[in-house]
């Protein structure tokens, strides 16, 4: 039976996401359970990064150089397609910063904010 985090990451690919970058932590154990087996079955890869803000520049870098979408950070690379930010209320303020920058060069991403509890 498919889960939340299932169709959540199914729409990702579906977007033409072929890679995510980020963080694992308590608070998104499901959405990363469903990135893993569709890392396994080769419909996607992750990239593990140790801090949310470099996670957001990571992913920002690989899809301006590389012109392929990102989970966070594809915007630049396909303005035309939606941007979506998945963070846990622990690790939002190490992105906020990012956020902000985002706000001001006006980049619509769309933020999902996990509850930590």
């Amino acid at each position: 039976m498919a889960t939340i985090s299932d169709l959540m990451v199914n729409t990702m690919i579906r977007w033409g996401v072929k890679s995510v970058f980020g963080m694992v932590g308590h608070s998104n154990l499901g959405l990363a359970d469903a990135i893993r087996r569709r890392c396994t079955s080769g419909n996607l890869n992750f990239i593990g990064i140790r801090h949310e803000g470099a996670a957001f520049s990571a992913a920002s870098a690989y899809a301006k150089l590389t012109g392929k979408p990102a989970a966070i950070g594809a915007w630049a690379a396909a303005p035309d397609r939606p941007t979506v930010a998945i963070t846990g209320d622990g690790g939002f303020g190490q992105y906020m910063a990012k956020l902000t920058t985002a706000m001001k060069y006006e980049i619509p991403i769309k933020h999902i904010l996990l509850n930590n509890m």
